[in-house]
């Protein structure tokens, strides 16, 4: 609650009273994937390991816990770069990725059966995303 600001956000000119769904402000665009951040979400971090100079899955850290290791900062879960390319895809053309990263949104493309381009400036990031795609299949479509 606040003194209202009269012509702005309140009708009557005395209160402005705000209440947050629990949901968000848009709950109809309210997407709840775990996050990567912070360390949760490890099942789907794959890592570079600088002392072996190869591309490992999640499961493959314990292996490493002495080596240098480096992990993409910002690696979203498969699940929501899924997402955001199916509500923003056409019916022709490419997903074009230009930071691709750990790759997240180009293996979701190749998993939905989408033509992609991907790019960036730090080869080991390459490694990784190729390493990844890998081990991605696509999706086949019956008609």
């Amino acid at each position: 609650k606040r003194a209202a600001t009269i012509g702005r956000l309140s009708k009557n000119g005395k209160e402005t009273v705000y209440k947050a769904h629990p949901k968000g402000a848009l709950p109809r665009d309210v997407i709840k994937i775990p996050a990567l951040a912070g360390g949760s979400g490890m099942s789907e971090r794959w890592f570079i390991c600088k002392t072996c100079d190869g591309i490992f899955k999640p499961e493959e850290l314990k292996y490493h816990k002495t080596h240098n290791i480096e992990k993409h900062p910002t690696q979203k879960p498969l699940a929501l770069s899924e997402k955001l390319i199916k509500s923003a895809r056409q019916k022709e053309g490419y997903v074009l990725v230009p930071f691709v990263g750990s790759g997240s949104e180009v293996v979701a493309a190749k998993k939905l059966n989408l033509d992609f381009i991907g790019f960036d400036l730090n080869p080991d990031y390459i490694k990784l995303a190729n390493a990844r795609l890998k081990n991605t299949v696509r999706q086949i479509t019956l008609l």
